[in-house]
This record gives C-alpha cells, sequence and structure tokens, in this order.
C-alpha cells in the first residue's frame, strides 16, 4: 500500500507545518479578535499535531469482508505484541478525541454567540469543562475497540486468506482491531457477536452525537446572526461573516473526510458490501483531514491571511526591531524548526530504514568479515534502495528510497538556507562598516572570519560525508569500512564547533588566554550587543541552530 503510506507521510508532513503556522497566528494575532475562544482553537490545533504523529506512528490499514471491517498496522511496530495492540486502539480512539474537539468548538461558539450569559461559566480556568466530553468520547471509544472489537482467533482465521492476497500479511501476527458482526454456524444461520455489534454501535453513537452537536450549534448560530445583523458595528459584522465562512467549510469537511468515510466503514459490513482494499480511502481521509483543517481558518479569517501573504505590514514605530519577536519568553521559537527535523528525521528512519530479516541476511556477511558481528544480534537502521530477484532484476524498496531522499534534501535544505543567511549577514556587514568606528570594523572581521569557518567546517564535516553515505549506494559504490569516516566526523565536530568562535572573536581569546581585562573588552561587548540587534539575529537564529540539528 505504498500510496497510502505516501499519502500519511504526506499528510503528517503538512499538518505539523500547517498546525504549527496556526498555533503560531493564534499565540500572536487572535487575542484582540477572538479573546477566551483562542484557547480552544489553540487547543484543537496542538492535538492535531499529536494525531498526525499517533497516526504515523500506526500507519494504519483497513480492509472490509463480509460482515467483518479490520483495521491493521503497517509501521515497524506491527509484531509487537500488546504494544502494537494498543498503539491501533490509541489510533482509533484519537480519532473519537479529534471529532470531539471539533464539535467543542463550535459548542464554545454557540455559547458565545447565542447564550452569553453562560459564558462565564467557561471563563478562565473553568475552560477545561469543555474538553471533559471529549475526553468522556475518547476513553469509550478505546473501550468499544479495546473490548468490543479484539483481536481473537476466529477473526484472524476468517480474514487470513484477505490479507495474505492483499497485503502479503500474516493475520495470526500482526496487531489489529476488527468487529466480526456475526459468524456462520453448522446449521447455516447466523449467529450474531454481541459484543462486537454493541461495541461498534457505541462508536456510530459517538460519530452521531459529535455532529449532531455541530449541526445543531451551527445552524443556532447562524440565525443568530442573522437576527442581529442590525445591532453589529460593521466590524463585528465583518468578522462574524468570516467566522460564518469558516463555520461552514469546518462542517462540510470533516462530515466528508471523518464522519461519512468512518461512519461508511462500521455499517457497510452489516449489508454485508463487499468493498476489500477500496475501504482505506478512509485512513486516506483521516490522514489529509488534520493538514486541510487549519488551512480553513487562515484563510477565512482575514487577519490570518494578511498576515502569511504579507500583505499586512506594521508600522516600523510598531516593531522598530525584528529581534524583539524572538527576544525573551519568545526565544525558543527559534528552536521549533529544529526540533520538527530532529523528530522527523527520527520518525523517517524508524520507519523508512527498519531492521528486516532481509537486511539482516544481506548484511550478516559484510558484518562478519569486517567487524565480527552477526547482524542478527545487533540493532541497526539501514537503508536498502534495492533486492535482485530470482530473475536477477531489481526490485526497488520504494519505502527505503523515499526515506534516503527526505534526508537527502533536510540536508540540502539545512545547508542552503547558512549559505542564504551567510550571504545576507555579509552584505549587512559590509554596508554596516560606512557607519561604525574602528572598533566596530574590527570586531565584523572577526564575524566574518567566524563566519566562513562555520560555513566550511559542517560542510567538511557533516555535510559531504552524510550525503554521501545516502549517494554512493545508488551507483553501488562499495567503501566498505571506509562509511565509517560519516560517524568519526560527525563524532568530531561538536568539539570542533565551539572553538571557532572561541579563536576567532578577540575578547574570547584574550580572556581565554589569561590578559587581563580592559575596557576595550566592555567596548567590545557592549559593540556586540549592537551588532546582535541588526545583524546576528538572522546568524543566531537560522544558522547555529540548523548545524546543531545535523550534529544531533
Amino acid at each position: 500500500m505504498l500510496w497510502l503510506h505516501m499519502i500519511q507521510y504526506s499528510g503528517f508532513v503538512v499538518a505539523q507545518i500547517s498546525n504549527a503556522t496556526l498555533v503560531w497566528l493564534i499565540l500572536t494575532k487572535a487575542q484582540k479578535l477572538f479573546g477566551t475562544y483562542r484557547h480552544v482553537m489553540c487547543a484543537f490545533a496542538v492535538y492535531s499535531l499529536v494525531y498526525a504523529w499517533v497516526e504515523v506512528l500506526a500507519q494504519p490499514i483497513m480492509h472490509i469482508k463480509g460482515p467483518c471491517f479490520i483495521v491493521f498496522m503497517e509501521s515497524p511496530l506491527k509484531y509487537f505484541g500488546w504494544i502494537a495492540n494498543h498503539i491501533v486502539c490509541l489510533y482509533c480512539a484519537s480519532f473519537a478525541l479529534c471529532i470531539s474537539l471539533l464539535a467543542a468548538q463550535f459548542f464554545y461558539r454557540y455559547v458565545a454567540m447565542c447564550r452569553p450569559e453562560l459564558l462565564m461559566k467557561i471563563e478562565g480556568f473553568k475552560l477545561i469543562y469543555i474538553f471533559i466530553p471529549c475526553l468522556i468520547c475518547f476513553v469509550l471509544w478505546f473501550e468499544f475497540v479495546y473490548y468490543g472489537m479484539a483481536n481473537t482467533v476466529e477473526k484472524q482465521i476468517y480474514m487470513r486468506e484477505e490479507l495474505e492476497d492483499y497485503y502479503e500479511e500474516d493475520s495470526t501476527r500482526v496487531a489489529f482491531i476488527a468487529p466480526m458482526y456475526w459468524s456462520i454456524g453448522r446449521d447455516g444461520e447466523k449467529q450474531w457477536i454481541i459484543g462486537d455489534v454493541i461495541g461498534s454501535i457505541g462508536c456510530v453513537c459517538i460519530i452521531v452525537a459529535c455532529f449532531s452537536t455541530i449541526v445543531v450549534c451551527a445552524s443556532t448560530i447562524y440565525l443568530t446572526m442573522k437576527s442581529s445583523t442590525c445591532h453589529m458595528s460593521a466590524r463585528t459584522l465583518e468578522l462574524n461573516r468570516q467566522l460564518f465562512v469558516t463555520l461552514t467549510f469546518q462542517t462540510i469537511l470533516p462530515f466528508l473526510m471523518m464522519y461519512s468515510p468512518v461512519g461508511l466503514l462500521i455499517t457497510l459490513p452489516v449489508f454485508e458490501v463487499y468493498v476489500a482494499s477500496l475501504a482505506n480511502i478512509v485512513p486516506a481521509t483521516a490522514a489529509i483531514y488534520p493538514s486541510l483543517e487549519p488551512l480553513i481558518a487562515m484563510v477565512c479569517i482575514k487577519e490570518f491571511r494578511r498576515t502569511l501573504t504579507c500583505k499586512f505590514k506594521m508600522r516600523r514605530t510598531e516593531t522598530p526591531n525584528k529581534l524583539e519577536s524572538v527576544s525573551g519568553s519568545r526565544l525558543y521559537l527559534i528552536f521549533i524548526p529544529s526540533l520538527l527535523v530532529f523528530v522527523g528525521w527520527y520518525i523517517n528512519v524508524l520507519i523508512g530504514m527498519a531492521d528486516t530479516y532481509e537486511k539482516q541476511n544481506f548484511l550478516r556477511e559484510p558484518f562478519l568479515n569486517n567487524f565480527s558481528i552477526d547482524s542478527y544480534q545487533i540493532a541497526f537502521v539501514v537503508c536498502m534502495l534495492w533486492a535482485i530477484d530470482q530473475d536477477g532484476e531489481k526490485n526497488w524498496n520504494l519505502v527505503d528510497c523515499v526515506a534516503a531522499l527526505i534526508n537527502v534534501f533536510i540536508i540540502g535544505f539545512c545547508f542552503i538556507f547558512i549559505l542564504v543567511c551567510a550571504k545576507k549577514i555579509y552584505k549587512n556587514s559590509k554596508e554596516f562598516k560606512m557607519f561604525v568606528s574602528s572598533k566596530t570594523k574590527e570586531l565584523n572581521r572577526q564575524l566574518f572570519l567566524c563566519l566562513i569557518l562555520q560555513t566550511l567546517i559542517p560542510f567538511i564535516l557533516m555535510y559531504c560525508p552524510v550525503g554521501l553515505l545516502y549517494i554512493f549506494p545508488f551507483f553501488e559504490i562499495e567503501v566498505r569500512w571506509l562509511v565509517s569516516i560519516p560517524a568519526l566526523s560527525c563524532c568530531i565536530y561538536p568539539s570542533i564547533e565551539p572553538l571557532i568562535a572561541i579563536f576567532c572573536i578577540k575578547g574570547f581569546r584574550s580572556f581565554l588566554f589569561g590578559q587581563k581585562p580592559s575596557s576595550q573588552v566592555h567596548s567590545t561587548i557592549n559593540t556586540v550587543t549592537a551588532l546582535t540587534r541588526s545583524i546576528a539575529p538572522r546568524y543566531t537564529g537560522n544558522n547555529k541552530v540548523f548545524i546543531m540539528v545535523m550534529g544531533t
């Protein structure tokens, strides 16, 4: 199911970007627009980030046969017994939490618009009250799936042939949940399995309750807005119009991509509608939805849209220095891309370069000859781009290839980012020379030398070795034990990188060699502070962070 995995990976990446962007917009732009409602929006956006992680961790595949539908894992954790089973149940319960949080958004809008006298009861810390039903839905769905759709021997036997034919998977080993509504007895009559039926009915009730809440709240909000138009200012009317458009799309989109597909997945087996692998439309739409939902708010709400399209430019008197946007408690914002790259690389390696029997067998002889290590007994990750079949032809391992290309893209992106930032820093520092004293010019020279070395050294010790590590296998270039050079260079780099600043910056160097501090050193420190406000933000906020990522 390569197409499904590509959708899941793409949905994961886009969901991280779009939801992180929406969180940023909410934190920086929504306080005056939406008041407390921004916390509800932010909670849903943050959860969408988490939901995307659960999705890619489970990589669910679904199949319908007769009175049974099955949801099983396709991730490297699929054979990990009870852990894998709990991950499948967690994925299903995460769907319930997603749709219930969406309903909570509509309920808050309903209270704020139609029942403002109740608004005080859910303000401040009391806002958590509207999330309690969401947690109840999450727990109930988990229990319905865990107990009502449990993995049994009967279901393993019933779905064994289907999983082997369509997915080359062993139903007795892989973790799955599956409601089987009835079985055929010896006399040919249906024997209803009450536990599975109750579990499915419970899930359907949660879906109906959440969507009914959305429809009722949306209808009431629309009627209230229409009747109170004459009592609102032009600005409030415009904001309400934007919210109504957002409301409309946030009703239609989940109906098409969440409620309907999952509802059909549960109900079609009742009528024995054989759709087989077409049931995988459900995990595909569920993987895409978290990436699309935040786009609705970003496009429909004018303030968000203008911010993203750079049409809304704040006056220079209001924002005299861009450094203020990442100063103080906001400094953590520059580390968010680093964390995303770190976690993304980890997931990419965990899933795309997983340890398999085929790879263990392929590497056993080289490991024994070169390192005296048994590949069956050690933990490793490996990117195996293709395998040779019995006819001598290459069978490309697309998952491994995609994983390798993604990592190469990350390396290329980070280094290009460094080059672009370095070029702009050099250009700005060159223009800055005309307005500064000789001391500041000297400090600029030191910083520029530091900049050059902090561009060349990671290129030599980090980007090139690791990049070649991914590229050589495409051309079948055998380097044997020399492949350990990237591990050596990556080990050395963190010890060399701080020496660049220590020896290139005169103030640091003088202090290190025990020279007596002077007023010149104090002046240098003040000059560094001044330079930081005009030049260094682009350097420390972009260049340095991504070097740390590659070092990790």
